[in-house]
């Protein structure tokens, strides 16, 4: 009995040795960092926003910048912020549906609802402070083509900066 414990101990050891020697001696870079292939798929299908022009009709306002991309289903997506302001994330495309839901009236602080240009364009602030806007791309009001707008609002300035921002959008 004591053979076969003696035998099991060195055979643990053992085997950690070549664990731990495989580790240092496979030939990759142990400073790199691995990507795991659904990574690779996920940056595929939504590739990091670059630094470029804001979607047209976009107005940036002093000290903004903007970041996009567009997505697998050619959603453009992205983010325009400054050290600052606010933060504006938004999604467009033809499958993003109305992010600002009428039904949803009772979860925010408050809602409005407007036509500019023929189209609907909803608001709401919810109860997190995130300013949302919601821009029909077309002139169907059941339609799923449509902008989306969202910022977190700290200060009121935040709603101005958002608001002269994106309404020229809508007007597009």
């Amino acid at each position: 009995m004591r053979c076969a414990s003696l035998t099991l101990c060195w055979t643990i050891k053992v085997l950690a040795i070549v664990f731990v020697l495989s580790q240092f001696c496979s030939g990759q870079d142990g400073s790199k960092q691995v990507t795991r292939p659904e990574q690779t798929v996920l940056r595929q299908l939504h590739p990091e926003p670059v630094e470029g022009d804001p979607p047209k009709g976009f107005r940036l306002l002093a000290g903004y910048k903007h970041k996009g991309a567009k997505d697998f289903e050619g959603n453009q997506v992205g983010e325009i912020s400054k050290n600052d302001g606010v933060k504006i994330k938004y999604e467009i495309g033809f499958s993003q549906g109305f992010a600002v839901d009428p039904d949803q009236k009772a979860t925010y602080l408050w809602y409005r609802e407007q036509k500019i240009n023929g189209r609907i364009t909803r608001y709401a602030l919810s109860k997190k402070n995130i300013l949302m806007i919601s821009i029909a791309l077309d002139d169907s009001p059941s339609s799923l083509h449509a902008a989306n707008f969202y910022g977190e609002i700290r200060r009121p300035d935040d709603i101005a900066d958002m608001l002269l921002m994106v309404l020229p959008f809508a007007y597009n």
